[in-house]
Parts: structure tokens; C-alpha cells; sequence
């Protein structure tokens, strides 16, 4: 299941996200958003890591957008640009939420996060080529679908819709979530880095419970790029 722009979520997991190209790490309404690969170089098969401060905010929707260029893949039905897709059910990721939780009495507590290669597309959104089971241990599980925006271009979007009853209403002020998606797993390849020198920009967006977004971007160099 490959993924041409980590979007919206979750981490996701997460995003939900917009494209600005923006120095390394950039603060909207006090909140922040970072994301960072384990290799810069070009068509490394890298790790992906996206992290959202989120604040005394409860989630709704998460979207994480990556750039074009910065390639993940597909279902199987859904064809591929990498050299072979994960299996389905394998481990592609891992991450941490931290958040007033219901099942902890509204406590703060950091929960792990495991994601999976899921071969099932029922109901999936319109576009969507790939889908990551994300289970929150103690919490439940996230369906993160990784969307296609324009085809063939590379350019993606995660986005994923968060359980409000999970979570409660007062969050803390470090209230976070962060994902890493492997560069490869046990059936084949989950994500790779541009193959042209360039800087590339993944924005993260959620929109909270009263309707209101919010947005941070991050920009990072691939090859013998720099950014502005």
C-alpha cells in the first residue's frame, strides 16, 4: 500500500495537512508540527516521521500532506510506482499519542501506537489507494487511508477521522501525537524519498471538536537541495 503525500491524520498518524514552503519547523496558534526522514538521500527507502503537538484541543479529523515526490505505497489492486508492496497485516509503523483518555479517567497518559499494512479498502474515501490499521493500545483502532490527490504526480494525503468518544473533553496543553512510517517492511517497500534534488513541504491539520483548523507545515531537503 504505497502513499504519494503523507496527509491528513492520525497519526496518526497525522495527518491532515496544506502545502507552504516554510523553514524547519513552523508554529500556528502555539501549536507545532515536525517532520523528519532517517535518510535524506535521493530514492532511499527512508523512515517517515511526522509529530503534531496538538494543545488543549480535542480532535476530530487529522490530514498529513506530503509534497510531491515523497512516495508510499499502494494496495495491490491499486497499482504501485515502488519495487513491491507490503504484505497485507504487516508492520509498517510505530508512534505514541499522548492525551486525556477516557479509559484512564481523563488522566494523561502516553499510549502506543502500532500501524499495519491493511489490504482492506471497504470503506474507503474517494481517491484513497492505500489503507494503514493504526491500534492504539488500551484506546481502539484508527483507520488511516493514504489518498492519491492527483494522479500520478506523487503527491499524497493521509487523513484519518479520530473517535471522540475515546478521548475527553479537557486535554492537556501537551496534548500530541506522533507516527513513524518504516521505509520498508517484510513483503516489500512502504515509502521512498524523491529521485530529483529538492525541498520538499508536509503539512499537518486537524480540526478540532468546535470546527476549527489548525495547521503547521515543515519543510526538509532531499539530495544536494537546501530550503528557503
Amino acid at each position: 500500500m504505497p502513499f504519494k503525500r503523507l496527509s491528513k491524520f492520525l497519526f496518526a498518524t497525522a495527518g491532515a495537512v496544506a502545502l507552504t514552503a516554510m523553514p524547519a519547523q513552523a508554529h500556528l496558534n502555539s501549536h507545532t508540527f515536525t517532520f523528519t526522514a532517517s535518510s535524506y538521500a535521493l530514492n532511499a527507502n527512508a523512515n517517515f516521521t511526522s509529530a503534531t503537538t496538538v494543545g488543549a484541543f480535542q480532535m476530530d479529523t487529522l490530514e498529513i500532506d506530503m509534497e510531491a515526490g515523497l512516495k508510499l505505497a499502494h494496495d495491490d489492486n491499486k497499482g504501485n510506482e515502488l519495487a513491491s508492496n507490503p504484505n497485507d497485516g504487516d508492520q509498517i509503523g510505530t508512534g505514541t499519542a499522548r492525551a486525556a483518555f477516557v479509559f484512564s479517567f481523563c488522566s494523561t497518559v502516553n499510549v502506543g501506537l502500532t500501524v499495519y499494512f491493511d489490504e482492506s479498502m471497504t470503506g474507503a474515501p474517494a481517491g484513497a489507494v492505500a489503507h494503514y490499521r493504526v491500534v492504539a493500545a488500551s484506546v481502539g483502532t484508527y483507520h488511516v487511508w493514504a489518498i492519491e490527490q492527483n494522479d500520478g504526480s506523487d503527491d499524497y494525503k493521509l487523513t484519518t477521522d479520530l473517535d471522540q468518544a475515546w478521548t475527553c473533553s479537557t486535554q492537556p496543553a501537551d496534548a500530541s501525537i506522533s507516527l513513524t512510517i518504516n521505509g520498508t517492511a517484510t513483503g516489500g517497500v512502504v515509502s521512498q524519498n524523491p529521485s530529483v534534488a529538492d525541498c520538499k513541504v508536509v503539512t499537518s491539520t486537524f480540526v478540532d471538536v468546535g470546527g476549527t483548523s489548525h495547521s503547521g507545515s515543515d519543510s526538509k531537503a532531499f539530495g544536494a537541495s537546501t530550503c528557503p
